[in-house]
């Protein structure tokens, strides 16, 4: 870490000392960290900037900064720095306890900046995003970029992904930077396309070609049709040879209401917008609500369906993934909503064959293909 406090309580930072002040200081101290309070050393280094270290026997959570991390947040500051906005690096905010790698003021808002390199737990990323909202800050959490597997426009998608993800303009994203090229991208999201793969559209710049402002222009990213086919068709046609705990489950679901997974309705399918903020499987939970509360209903009879509210990382605003769900039926004429309800409107079909399934998912892809595609 690049800055301490000394032993009267103020701050010591050594970004941008020269050599002989750092050697000057190295002689005095003691200095502490201004998280653990324990004492920390100042160090010197040919391959690392001069900063800060614990003790090799610190239970401090920010201890053993990697290269990495000192390096991402050094030139997330200086981006900043070059756009005149007064940035502040590891500005400590002893009324919540923490200490953002970068914090920054812009127009009337307060942003912490956290170039996460290490894997966290959500209820860390929770606590620590909730810290920063009671005291008015907007966290900006950018992923390093080698946390992210696979190659655009199909990523791998974890749980620790999951917890990253920013809704503007009611469009899906999350940002990754890597020190080493430079490349800072904001990841549009396109779908889920299970529960660990995802289909993103990436928008990469080299760092110093961005400015601040770029990182909350939302851009759509529409439903990918033709990938949707092909996951949908994998599904069908793939055994299921090694069962999960969940997919042993749903099998087990299916089996009592004497359904194949193979032949599950088209619409127990549906890629919706929210969905990558859910964690469980679209089909999963599509298809346990259609088959428990709509295939027992006849035509007219009011649609009790589970909401299943999910929320961006910032979690100001709640969204209702059912309603979303219901929203799709009734574009298929499945349902309909009338005042506050939603009624069933239509019986939804099975197919007797993977055949009859797979021609369903076709004709249900060019429809509402067509439906996207207009203007």
């Amino acid at each position: 870490m690049f800055s301490a406090l000394d032993d009267h309580g103020v701050p010591c930072v050594l970004y941008r000392r020269s050599t002989k002040e750092i050697e000057h200081l190295k002689k005095g101290g003691p200095f502490y960290c201004p998280m653990c309070e324990e004492a920390v050393q100042l160090r010197l280094s040919t391959k690392r900037a001069p900063h800060f270290a614990h003790l090799p026997r610190s239970s401090c959570s920010y201890k053993g900064e990697s290269l990495r991390h000192q390096k991402g947040k050094l030139m997330l500051f200086e981006w900043l720095h070059r756009q005149k906005l007064k940035p502040k690096l590891e500005h400590f905010l002893p009324a919540i306890g923490q200490r953002p790698d970068v914090y920054v003021e812009w127009k009337t808002y307060k942003f912490a900046l956290e170039f996460q390199c290490s894997v966290i737990s959500p209820a860390e990323v929770k606590r620590r995003t909730r810290h920063y909202q009671k005291a008015g800050i907007v966290p900006l959490w950018i992923i390093s970029e080698d946390k992210v597997k696979g190659k655009p426009p199909l990523l791998s998608f974890s749980e620790f992904l999951r917890n990253f993800i920013y809704c503007f303009d009611n469009h899906l994203h999350f940002y990754t930077f890597s020190p080493e090229s430079k490349r800072f991208s904001i990841l549009d999201i396109h779908q889920s396309l299970s529960s660990r793969k995802i289909l993103v559209r990436p928008r990469s710049t080299f760092l110093p070609s961005l400015s601040f402002p770029d990182l909350f222009r939302a851009r759509e990213a529409s439903i990918q049709w033709e990938w949707w086919e092909r996951s949908v068709y994998r599904y069908r046609t793939t055994p299921i040879l090694r069962p999960s705990g969940k997919d042993r489950q749903f099998l087990q679901f299916l089996y009592l209401n004497r359904i194949h997974y193979s032949l599950i309705p088209s619409v127990c399918f549906l890629p919706l917008r929210y969905q990558p903020l859910y964690d469980k499987p679209a089909h999963l939970w599509q298809t346990r609500a259609i088959v428990s509360h709509f295939l027992p209903l006849k035509k007219g009879e009011i649609l009790r369906m589970p909401s299943i509210p999910v929320r961006d990382i910032l979690g100001k605003k709640t969204i209702d993934l059912m309603d979303e769900y219901l929203e799709e039926l009734a574009y298929l004429g499945y349902a309909v909503k009338k005042g506050e309800c939603w009624y069933k409107q239509s019986d939804i079909p099975f197919s007797q064959n993977i055949e009859q399934a797979l021609r369903q998912d076709k004709e249900l892809m060019i429809q509402l293909k067509h439906r996207d595609d207009k203007p």
